[in-house]
């Protein structure tokens, strides 16, 4: 898109479009912003850098290219009108001529006369730039063209100073119809907001963390949260609403062994709300793990048998012995502890295993009763050789 003089696009015209007569009705028009970053939409660039803070810097005969799709479909007759913040690169006062085109239609407001240049700021799409200081300022409206919205912005001339141009908040307002007929009250445009994005969910031991990103363009009043434990089963009404501005949620009435989904929607702040399509739906499965737990003859575990324990918790076992037996070894997934009267599984991330083995103690009269048996084996052992002797 060259930057070719075009006639004035006079002020009043503006007005005009913006309130259209129709015979028998009243219009009115519903207001809605869709905020453009610095590289949504963003198709090519020339001659314009985009900054660390997402300002865009655009130098003298270059132009930004856009391919906006709308979240809706506007309604016949509705307009467009793009606004920014500017500023300039420059300590001098500078004025900035720039030239829009959306759907194709180009739209470029000139000097009408003999004006100075300090005057020049007056007039539509001549930019006052201010070092250091954003105007907000709107730089075209006209008819949309349907849901897809291209868009080309291009600095043209500079009419006083040599600077370049830094935009921010660049953004798009839109102007729906709504009709009011007599007696019939209003025919409201109901444009709910767009799904958050990037939905996310993680297990944290004893609880699960949602997060996710605001939609584009639309401001939203606030989020629902919904759950349920199969896919797009999750439940009609939300398990919480979180307001504008947190776009996290901790969810910590949750059960072991179980596997939840989850999605997120926005909603406006209408009366009453409405709501965007779901998010991406998440899946999360909090975990369950198992110790088992044996002993053998001679003694108990306690808990015994297939225990079943959360995520990253404790567990303490007890081995007692029985009379007449003390704990030989205690074996924890196999590995020899020695006699050790307890454990305690400690941060549990895995299944485990314990097992208490135990052996008969070992008394006074245990001596005894081995010595004698020794020297009436050796008595035995002496009489049966001395008969054979014999």
């Amino acid at each position: 898109m060259g930057c070719c003089p075009k006639p004035a696009f006079p002020c009043l015209i503006l007005l005009l479009l913006l309130a259209p007569p129709v015979l028998g009705e009243e219009v009115q028009y519903e207001w809605k912003v869709i905020i453009l970053g610095a590289k949504t939409f963003l198709k090519s660039s020339n001659n314009a850098d985009i900054l660390k803070n997402g300002t865009i810097l655009l130098r003298l005969g270059g132009s930004l290219s856009y391919e906006v799709e709308l979240p809706f479909e506007p309604s016949n007759g509705s307009y467009v009108m793009i606004m920014a913040n500017v500023s300039s690169d420059s300590s001098e006062l500078s004025i900035a001529r720039v030239k829009v085109s959306v759907c194709g239609r180009e739209m470029q407001y000139e000097q009408i006369g003999n004006i100075t240049p300090l005057q020049g700021w007056l007039m539509p799409g001549n930019l006052f730039l201010i070092h250091g200081v954003f105007y907000n300022q709107f730089i075209y409206f006209g008819e949309t063209c349907g849901k897809k919205l291209p868009m080309q912005i291009s600095y043209c001339e500079a009419i006083a100073g040599n600077a370049s141009i830094l935009l921010s908040s660049l953004r798009i307002e839109l102007f729906i119809p709504k009709v009011m007929k007599g007696g019939a009250g209003p025919l409201p445009i109901r444009i709910p907001p767009l799904p958050p994005r990037n939905l996310s969910a993680t297990f944290t031991g004893s609880s699960i963390v949602l997060n996710w990103t605001e939609p584009l363009h639309m401001p939203v009043a606030g989020y629902a949260i919904y759950r349920g434990i199969s896919p797009k089963g999750e439940s009609s009404r939300p398990i919480a609403i979180v307001p504008a501005g947190i776009t996290s949620y901790v969810d910590t009435n949750i059960t072991s062994g179980t596997t939840y989904y989850y999605y997120v929607r926005a909603f406006d702040d209408r009366i009453p709300s409405s709501y965007s399509e779901p998010s991406n739906e998440v899946r999360v499965k909090v975990p369950i793990y198992v110790i088992t737990a044996s002993a053998g003859p001679g003694g108990e575990i306690s808990p015994s048998g297939n225990i079943t324990v959360k995520y990253k918790t404790n567990k303490t076992f007890t081995i007692t012995p029985s009379a007449g037996y003390r704990i030989k070894d205690v074996l924890v997934d196999s590995r020899s502890l020695g006699p050790v009267p307890s454990y305690t599984f400690v941060n549990i991330t895995t299944n485990h295993t314990i097992e208490a083995i135990f052996e008969k103690e070992i008394t006074p009269y245990n001596y005894i009763t081995y010595i004698g048996a020794f020297i009436a084996g050796i008595l035995i052992l002496g009489l049966v050789l001395w008969r054979k002797r014999k």
